[in-house]
């Protein structure tokens, strides 16, 4: 695993910590988005284990719309 794939996976799961939502709520939002994946996925991606699609990225990560329920900062 490379400098840019651990990047990548820190920047997830602190997206995720920061908008106080779990591993359950993000698959189901993507769901929603037409990403299908499940939370070992979803775990893979944020311990660069693997990589998500660009797409899936940009959803979890830039779009707080996706996340109607987070933790509002």
């Amino acid at each position: 695993m490379d400098e840019k794939e651990k990047l990548l996976a820190k920047m997830l799961k602190s997206r995720r910590g920061e908008l106080g939502i779990s591993m359950s709520e993000v698959v189901d939002a993507l769901a929603k988005s037409g990403i299908n994946i499940n939370e070992k996925t979803l775990y893979g991606y944020e311990n660069a284990v693997s990589r998500p699609s660009i797409r899936t990225f940009r959803l979890t990560v830039l779009h707080r719309q996706r996340f109607p329920y987070a933790r509002q900062t």
